[in-house]
């Protein structure tokens, strides 16, 4: 038949527009330069964290040693940087890789399941043929349909009253699935660009909040007692 090998004439594809959006950008927009900037971040704080020791009384004390602040400055900084790429950005990494994977089964999943009633359909001269994913083909003859709806997908009444509660019966079901898989995932979707700049906020929180006195009142500190030039590490 002809109508077997040309384009279908229309195709009825019941996921959810969002589902293929949040599969296909889980990931995130400019993911790859979010990354180097947060990596760059956590080492700048690294290197803060080393000027600030080195500067403050640990460094007076390698100077009694008779050691320099350099020195203090520069194993300091190595320290962060380890403790930086190990305790931090290879953990976050590994979240941030699990939750998309996470993410794109639970979305995949989702797709399959809707992608079951997906149909392509042909207008042939006394019969609409329709053909689904597996290439199953039905044929329903015009004498036999009541009413078309086009509404968010295509849905056949047929003549007889359980074909259209059937059809009804389907529609609450998709209806209800999509309800409760927004209610049930909205909350667990981000992405991966997301991910990893709530992860750098929240590790650099957690450094500030270990750290005792703070960022901040130790820079203050360190100011008014001089300039790092002052001190010998600049």
């Amino acid at each position: 038949m002809e109508e077997m090998t040309r384009r279908p004439d229309f195709i009825c594809d019941p996921v959810p527009g969002n589902f293929r959006q949040r599969f296909e950008g889980r990931k995130g927009k400019n993911r790859s330069l979010t990354v180097l900037i947060v990596v760059l971040f956590l080492f700048a704080v690294s290197v803060l964290d080393a000027i600030l020791f080195a500067a403050g009384p640990d460094g007076d004390r390698y100077a009694a040693l008779g050691g320099s602040r350099g020195y203090a400055f520069l194993t300091a900084l190595l320290k962060g940087v380890l403790s930086t790429a190990i305790f931090t950005i290879l953990p976050l990494a590994g979240a941030v890789k699990w939750h998309s994977s996470m993410t794109g089964k639970l979305y995949a999943a989702k797709i399959r399941k809707y992608e079951t009633g997906w149909f392509a359909g042909f207008f042939a001269a006394d019969c609409l043929v329709t053909e689904d994913k597996k290439g199953h083909r039905s044929t329903w003859y015009y004498n036999d349909i009541v009413s078309v709806e086009e509404e968010e997908g295509i849905s056949l009444v047929l003549s007889g009253q359980e074909a259209s509660e059937d059809a009804a019966h389907r529609q609450r079901e998709i209806h209800g699935d999509y309800l409760d898989y927004v209610k049930n995932s909205t909350s667990f979707y981000y992405t991966e660009t997301r991910l990893w700049v709530i992860g750098a906020c929240a590790a650099y929180l957690i450094r500030c909040a270990l750290s005792g006195s703070g960022g901040l009142s130790r820079i203050a500190g360190i100011r008014s007692a001089g300039s790092w030039k002052d001190r010998g590490i600049l």
